[in-house]
Formats: C-alpha cells, structure tokens, sequence
C-alpha cells in the first residue's frame, strides 16, 4: 500500500449511506471521512485537517452539491481543495455548471471502481504537486524578500514582476508603486536601457555600474547585474536583476583616499619641520658665537630673534598638523566588501 495514499484524506459527501459504503470500499487506501450534508462537509472542510479532495454529491436536501462548491470555491481556506462531483446527473448543461463553480471532474452513478480510482489518484497527484510548487515559491519569495540586496525580477518586455524589501528601502518605491513599469523608470540614464536591452537579446548576462533613480528624484550608483531566465526549450521568459547600492562604498574609498593624502600632507610636514629645525639650531649657534666675538647692534640682535621666533612658532603650527590627521581619519575603518557580485 502507498504510504503517501494513506497520509492523504478523501471526503466523501453523500445522503446515501450505500453510496458512501460503496466510495470507501473503492477508496480503502486513502484515509477517508464522511458527512452526509453539506453543513456537514463545509465544517470538516474549514476544520484544522481539512481534506485533500473531496467527492460530493450534487443531490442532497437543504443544501445541494452545486452550492456547497461554491461556498468551498469563495472561501480562502478552502478554494485550493479539488472538487469531484459524484451524480447520477450527466448531461452537458450539468458538467458545464459544475466546472463553472470550479469542479476539477466528474464520476457518475453507478460507480466503475477502476476509474474512481484513476480520476481521484490523478487528482490528488496534481493536488500534491500544486501543494509543493506553492511551498517551494513560497520559501522562494520569502529569500527573495529577506534578501539583503536588492532583487527584481522582468518579464520578457523587462516590465517589473517582483520587487523585494531591499528594493523598496533603497528606491523609497512599493512593490505596487513599480509592477508592470519597466525596469527604465529605475534608470537616471533612460538611454541607457536601449543598451541592456539590445545586450540581453544576444548576451546571457549584463553587468555595468549605473546611476539609479529614488522615487524622490535622488540618484545613487549602484551594480546592475542581470540575467536572462531560459525555458527547457531555450525561450526567453524573463531576467533576474541583482542590483547592489555603491553609496557607502563610494563614501568609503574617499575617505580613504583623504587618509591616504592627509597622511602624505602628515609626512611632508614632519620632514619639512625637521630640515628647519636642524638649520635653525645651527643658525642659533652661528649667532651665539658671533655675539661672543663681535660687538653687534642689539637691534639687529633683537630683529635676528624675532626672525627665528616666527620660524619655531609656524614650525610649532605645522606640528599640530598630526593631531588633524588623527582626527580626520578617527572614524575610518576598512568595511570588508561583499564579493559575491564577482
């Protein structure tokens, strides 16, 4: 017996409890549960375990099988379960109102158990496929959201089809604001889009620094990475966009690019300071030694020291120079780069 049969339960609704004994013998390798009016089958259906396909009688007193599908059909929760109409009822008029409410088949009275079998295994495999391609594009969407890089997805006329957190922070746009608008409306250089257009109808991937445009009119630069998404047949169905903010990183590299030059500015002071001052202590002992020998104008004395005064204290000035620099550069660190765009 298939264990993935046994975990899927069958609803069987039906007023007629031979027809309900005759379903459940034909569908003994399922789990199955039974109500015999449509209050009944509406409550087990919007339960905590509702079933994973139903089979329902179209005649029943109170409330028929055509209108409790459409009360499962408008119903959130309960949309998703796939409807088999069991009757004895089968004209055109009669499947084509069924599918109308969103029936997904039909198996008519008397009940052949070979195609019960095949009609309710087939569906619940579509069921179990349907279920599992919605959870994996939910964990999908959910990384795409939570991702911190900014992710949008194109068509094939490169309008917006997904716009994820990150992208509305940056661009200050809703993911409303922007799907269905092309991805040129992002762009500060509208030409520029004739570019990557005509480079993704030859080229797999595009990769180039552009400027973007906020909804507030800022631009900021920024990585705009793009690939082409293929179908098995090699037809092109869309792109992804991989799209990375360089504002801090352009903020970072002139930072560091004044370190570098305020530490150049550093050295030339240091080496200029200690030139003069070596020259001025040798200066400093020319005049002692010519004051002891020679009997100078104390005014040209007096004028000498107030020379050699001004040249300490500029000297003195351009030394404060270093406390500058360690200021300037107090707050600047070297942010390891995120290479995964390489």
């Amino acid at each position: 017996m298939d264990d993935q049969a046994l975990e899927q339960v069958v609803l069987i609704v039906d007023d007629d409890s031979a027809n309900i004994d005759v379903l459940a013998e034909i569908l003994s390798s399922y789990e199955r549960r039974v109500a015999m009016n449509g209050e009944g089958a509406l409550k087990i259906a919007r339960s905590s375990s509702p079933p994973d396909l139903i089979l329902l009688d179209i005649m029943m007193p109170q409330m028929d099988g055509h209108e409790v599908c459409r009360r499962l059909k408008a119903d959130e929760s309960t949309k998703h379960i796939p409807v088999i109409f069991v009757t004895a009822m089968g004209t055109e008029t009669d499947e084509k109102l069924g599918f109308e409410l969103g029936a997904v088949d039909y198996i008519t009275k008397p009940f052949i158990p070979s195609i019960v079998k095949a009609r309710v295994a087939n569906h619940l495999a579509l069921k179990f496929a349907y279920n599992k391609l919605e959870q994996q594009n939910s964990y999908i969407s959910s990384m795409i959201d939570q991702s911190m890089d900014m992710i949008i997805s194109l068509d094939t006329e490169s309008k917006i089809t997904t716009f994820n957190g990150s992208a509305e922070a940056s661009f200050g746009y809703t993911a409303a604001e922007v799907l269905g608008r092309p991805i040129k409306d992002l762009l500060f250089d509208k030409r520029k889009f004739a570019v990557i257009y005509v480079y993704l109808k030859t080229n797999k991937k595009f990769s180039e620094e552009v400027l973007l445009e906020s909804k507030n009119g800022e631009t900021f630069p920024a990585i705009l990475k793009i690939s082409r998404l293929l179908d098995k047949n090699n037809n092109l169905i869309g792109a992804i966009c991989n799209v990375r903010d360089l504002s801090d990183q352009k903020k970072l590299d002139q930072l560091l690019q004044e370190k570098r030059d305020l530490k150049m500015v550093k050295l030339a002071a240091s080496t200029l300071n200690d030139v003069i001052r070596n020259n001025l202590s040798g200066i400093l002992h020319l005049r002692s030694d010519a004051e002891e020998e020679t009997d100078l104008n104390q005014e040209i004395l007096d004028r000498f020291d107030l020379s050699v005064n001004e040249i300490v204290s500029f000297l003195d000035k351009l030394n404060s120079l270093d406390s500058l620099v360690e200021k300037k550069v107090a707050g600047v660190s070297v942010i390891d780069v995120d290479n995964r765009y390489d």
